[in-house]
């Protein structure tokens, strides 16, 4: 249990671009210094976030792939899904 509120799952609906057309993206830790610029250049280490499913005021559910380089014989677990809503309850699977 995570106090939730619909303000929340609105506010993180936004942030992960539910709302938008095309939904989801890349998350980076890089904030972009030319945002206005036409030009982009993404790195193979980024994350990518895929909605599932959602309601502006009380759940999301989405997965995200992590795609961070590894040793060589190195195997991890890439891909996790999580499911919020309003009322607090947070769901966690991997994959």
């Amino acid at each position: 249990y995570i106090p939730f509120g619909a303000n929340q799952i609105v506010q993180l609906n936004n942030n992960v671009g539910s709302t938008e057309r095309v939904q989801g993206g890349y998350i980076s830790n890089i904030v972009d210094g030319d945002s206005s610029g036409t030009a982009i250049e993404l790195s193979p280490e980024l994350t990518a976030v895929e909605i599932l499913d959602y309601t502006q005021t009380n759940h999301i559910n989405f997965e995200a792939s992590i795609r961070f380089r590894e040793d060589a014989g190195v195997v991890q677990v890439e891909t996790f899904g999580i499911s919020l809503n309003a009322e607090g309850t947070c769901f966690y699977g991997m994959q």
